[in-house]
């Protein structure tokens, strides 16, 4: 009987399986690069909302401080933007309290313009005292997205308050033409049409497809066998030679299998030549995994040391700052999507000589769904 009941004590106080990835989660966490922080409390909270609905609220507290010391509004709104969309489902009056503080620090915000238009309809002019908070707010030198982000809040605002419309436009205006203003041929001419067509009430244009600046183009490599196509992307700047080297490796089932890891190596050499940002992570994730595929393990994980290299220089965390975003989106996306392949693939960071904390994190991030579940997600759908 002793026995027994020492057995079903012990059974009863053992750690959870998913509280032992959590606590594992949380001590990398503490150790990241601020904004990274973030990031990987927020897809904790994601995961656990459903079961441990707590535990979500006291990781998405934790990053809603931490994004407050950051400085850069940007950053502010986006990470903001993050926390509003997982707590808005667990407690909707403190995530409505949390967007207040957005019309001062965010305007590429999707949880902004959710707020403001659901004020408009239930309260007109709470939305009227907000929308001149942001005009006021409104940077002096805005960047392209800002000013569509303002169009934007100007066509929801118009007929329930023509004279804030005034003032937003012409500042608007007064940015456009500002000098320093930078965007591209597309956006200029989507702002420009933008800013006449409210002036004059009329339908505003639809907005340019994305990377149509009129520089940009695919080559067309239709017909072309795979020593032309290589040929082609040599003289090519490297995004394009990429892509094209890309879809030569995937489409032709024809390629000898040494000729395609030839190609994908020369592939990742050119990556390295790529601004950092989305498209330099994208190719070098790709790349590791075809490399991985095609039986080459040291050059898949030359590549997925790169794929490292890029994210920390993409979030300046090399030297150990990481309090600034420099893309639109929350950080983490594509390391995150890496480490799907990775599990996807039953692999570990260190078959391919990786020990990148945060990409180690978000393995584990796949394990605590896993034991929440009792489900393996196979979700990877990036590449």
């Amino acid at each position: 009987m002793t026995t027994h009941l020492a057995l079903f004590l012990a059974a009863a106080f053992e750690t959870p399986r998913w509280k032992e990835i959590l606590d594992r989660i949380e001590a990398i966490a503490a150790s990241e690069p601020p904004v990274i922080a973030v990031d990987t409390r927020v897809r904790t909270a994601k995961i656990l909302a459903a079961k441990q609905p707590g535990e979500a609220r006291r990781l998405l507290a934790e990053a809603t401080s931490l994004t407050y010391s950051f400085t850069d509004p940007r950053t502010r709104g986006i990470l903001f933007t993050s926390i509003w969309e997982q707590l808005k489902p667990l407690d909707p009056q403190e995530a409505e309290s949390l967007i207040a503080a957005l019309p001062l620090s965010a305007y590429t915000s999707t949880a902004l313009q959710v707020h403001l238009r659901d004020t408009i309809k239930q309260n007109p002019d709470r939305a009227a005292v907000e929308f001149t908070a942001l005009i006021a707010a409104f940077p002096s030198n805005p960047s392209a997205e800002d000013l569509r982000q303002l169009l934007d809040f100007v066509q929801m605002m118009g007929i329930y308050s023509p004279d804030l419309t005034r003032d937003a436009l012409a500042k608007a205006r007064a940015a456009f033409k500002d000098r320093r203003f930078k965007a591209s041929r597309a956006d200029r001419s989507y702002i420009e049409d933008s800013i006449e067509a409210l002036l004059s009430h009329s339908t505003r244009p639809d907005r340019p497809r994305a990377q149509d600046d009129g520089n940009y183009k695919r080559p067309d490599v239709k017909g072309m066998d795979a020593m032309e196509i290589v040929s082609l992307a040599r003289k090519l700047e490297p995004l394009p030679a990429i892509e094209i080297l890309i879809d030569l490796i995937d489409d032709d089932k024809e390629l000898p299998l040494p000729r395609r890891v030839a190609i994908a190596a020369e592939a990742l050499e050119l990556s390295q030549r790529l601004p950092v940002g989305d498209d330099r992570l994208a190719a070098q994730a790709i790349l590791a995994r075809q490399l991985y595929q095609y039986g080459d393990p040291l050059k898949a994980a030359a590549a997925a040391q790169l794929l490292a290299d890029s994210f920390a220089k993409l979030y300046d965390c090399e030297s150990a700052a990481c309090i600034a975003i420099k893309l639109d989106d929350p950080p983490g996306d594509v390391i995150y999507s890496f480490a799907e392949y990775l599990s996807d693939h039953d692999l570990q960071p260190a078959d391919l000589g990786l020990n990148h904390p945060s990409l180690n994190a978000r393995m584990l991030l796949l394990d605590l769904e896993q034991s929440l579940t009792g489900k393996r997600r196979s979700m990877f759908s990036l590449f």
